[in-house]
């Protein structure tokens, strides 16, 4: 099963919320989106790095909140049923 690793990380405090999405790229940079509007009050914004995760599920990028900077990130990797 492929995991899509998200992280927001404010980079003015290293302050950062990570969840783990096992459905899609998509859904993984849905979640990610969510956490920016709902935490930081912030808007994503459309750019290369952000279709990159949306097609592969990999990549980063940067977004200006009211408060300053933020950086999205996504890994993807494979996790094995027996690793529950």
């Amino acid at each position: 099963m492929q995991v899509y690793t998200m992280v927001v990380r404010d980079t003015k405090t290293g302050a950062y919320v990570e969840t783990n999405v096992a459905e899609s790229p998509g859904e993984a940079l849905k979640w990610a989106e969510g956490q920016i509007r709902d935490v930081y009050g912030a808007t994503p914004v459309s750019n290369y790095e952000e279709e990159n995760i949306a097609d592969r599920g990999e990549g980063g990028f940067y977004v200006k909140s009211k408060k300053g900077w933020l950086t999205v990130s996504c890994e993807s990797h494979e996790f094995s049923e027996l690793e529950f």
